[in-house]
C-alpha cells in the first residue's frame, strides 16, 4: 500500500487526520489573510503556508486539491471581503448576490493554492521538488493569476512585505514575484521532507538568499540616498477632492465639482514650496475633456490661473470597429493650458469599467456609469513636461 492508501487507512505516520488536516488548511487561510492590510502582520507571511504544507501530508491529489480550496476561500474571502460592499453599493445589486459574486471571484481565486496543494501532496516524499519545486510553482500560479481571464494581481503574497525597504529592494530585479519566491522558500524549508542534512541545506540556502536580498536592498537605498542628496527638489501637490461616488457622475454636480478642484490646487500652488506640478485623480473630471467644449475651456482657463501644469484624469473616446467607446485616460494640461499628451489606463478593473463574461453576468451593472464599457489603451509612453519623463499608472494599473 502506498503513502496514500496508509494516511487513509489511519496506519501512515505522515500528515494528520481528516479533521486536523481541514483545520490546519484553514489556519492557514487566516494566517495568509493577516500578513496583509488591516492587521498587517508582515512576519506571519514567513511561516503562513506551513499549515497548509503539513495539512497535505500523505494525501491523494483530490484531498490535496480541497485542502488547497478551504486555505484559498478562506484567505480571499477575509483579504478580499469589501468587494461585497462595493458590488452591491455602486452596482444596485441586493446583499445576496453581491454576496455570491465576492464568493465565486474567491472560488476560482482559491484554484491556485489548491493546484500548489497538489503538488506539496505529490512531492512530500521528495525533498529536492518539495525545497526547488514548491517556490517556483507559487510564483508561477502567481503570475498565471496576474494575467489569466481579466487578470487579478491583488494579494499576490510578496506584496505583504512592503513596510521592509531592505527586502523589498530586489523588486528591481524580478519584481514582486522574487519576494514571493523566498517567502515560499522559508516556509518549504520549514515544513521540508528528508534527513537532516538535507533539511540543513534548504536552511543554509535560505539563509544566504536572505543574506543576499537584504545585502543588496541596503546597498540600493545608499544608492538612492546618494542620488536624492544630489537630485534637483521637484515639488508635487497631490490633490484629493474626495467627490462622493454616486455625485461625481451627476452632470448638475459638474461645477461643483470642478471648483472644489480649483479651491484646493489654489491652495496648493499659494504654499511654500511651490509645486511646479499638480496631480489630481483618476477620474477626477467627469467630463470628456477636449470633446465637451464649455467644462473643457473653463478648465484650461483654471490651469492657466494657477500657472502650474496640471495632470488629471477623465474619460475619453475611441473608434473601435465604427462605433464610439470610452477610454479612461489621464491628460497632462501645461501651465498655459495647452494640452501636453495623455494616456489611456491598459489594465482595466473587472466589474469597475467592463463586464467581464457579460453574456454570462447579464444582471451585473457596472460600478463607473459611462456610455459603454470602458476599453483599454494600447500605449505605455510616459508623458513629457518639460523636457521630464512622467510615467503614469491608473488605479489597478500600480498594483
Amino acid at each position: 500500500m502506498n503513502a496514500w492508501g496508509l494516511e487513509r487507512a489511519g496506519r501512515g505516520p505522515w500528515g494528520p487526520g481528516l479533521i486536523g488536516s481541514w483545520a490546519l488548511s484553514g489556519l492557514g487561510g487566516l494566517l495568509l489573510t493577516a500578513a496583509f492590510p488591516r492587521t498587517d502582520w508582515a512576519w506571519i507571511a514567513w511561516v503562513a503556508l506551513v499549515p497548509l504544507l503539513l495539512a497535505v501530508r500523505g494525501k491523494s491529489p483530490g484531498e490535496a486539491f480541497q485542502l488547497g480550496i478551504v486555505c484559498g476561500l478562506i484567505h480571499y474571502l477575509g483579504a478580499l471581503y469589501w468587494i461585497a460592499y462595493v458590488v452591491g453599493h455602486y452596482g444596485g445589486l441586493p446583499l445576496l448576490p453581491a454576496g455570491a459574486i465576492l464568493f465565486l471571484l474567491c472560488a476560482y481565486l482559491a484554484l491556485y493554492p489548491a493546484v500548489f496543494a497538489v503538488l506539496a501532496a505529490r512531492w512530500c516524499r521528495r525533498p529536492l521538488s518539495w525545497l526547488v519545486g514548491l517556490p517556483a510553482a507559487w510564483v508561477a500560479l502567481e503570475f498565471l493569476r496576474t494575467f489569466a481571464v481579466t487578470g487579478f494581481p491583488w494579494a499576490v503574497l510578496g506584496y505583504s512585505q512592503t513596510q521592509s525597504l531592505t527586502l523589498m529592494q530586489s523588486a528591481d530585479l524580478w519584481g514582486v514575484y522574487g519576494m514571493s519566491w523566498l517567502l515560499v522558500f522559508a516556509n518549504a524549508c520549514i515544513t521540508a521532507p528528508g534527513s537532516g542534512r538535507q533539511r540543513l541545506v534548504g536552511w543554509l540556502c535560505l539563509a544566504l538568499c536572505l543574506g543576499l536580498t537584504a545585502g543588496y536592498g541596503r546597498q540600493r537605498l545608499e544608492q538612492i540616498r546618494a542620488l536624492e542628496a544630489k537630485a534637483e527638489p521637484w515639488p508635487v501637490a497631490v490633490i484629493q477632492g474626495n467627490i462622493e461616488q454616486a455625485s461625481k457622475w451627476d452632470p448638475e454636480y459638474l461645477s461643483a465639482t470642478i471648483e472644489r478642484y480649483r479651491g484646493l490646487s489654489e491652495q496648493a500652488v499659494a504654499g511654500d514650496p511651490r509645486p511646479r506640478l499638480l496631480v489630481w485623480p483618476e477620474t477626477s473630471m467627469p467630463f470628456f475633456y477636449g470633446l465637451d467644449p464649455e467644462p473643457s475651456a473653463r478648465l484650461e482657463q483654471i490651469i492657466q490661473s494657477l500657472g502650474v501644469p496640471v495632470l488629471f484624469g477623465g474619460p475619453s473616446a475611441t473608434l473601435v470597429e465604427g462605433r464610439l467607446r470610452p477610454l479612461n485616460r489621464a491628460f497632462l494640461v501645461d501651465a498655459a493650458g495647452r494640452g501636453g499628451g495623455n494616456y489611456a489606463k491598459r489594465h482595466l478593473v473587472p466589474f469597475g469599467e467592463y463586464v467581464p463574461l457579460a453574456k454570462l453576468l447579464f444582471f451585473v451593472q457596472r460600478l463607473v456609469p459611462a456610455a459603454g464599457d470602458f476599453v483599454p489603451g494600447t500605449s505605455s509612453r510616459p508623458l513629457i513636461l518639460n523636457g521630464e519623463r512622467v510615467g503614469v499608472l491608473i488605479c489597478y494599473e500600480a498594483v
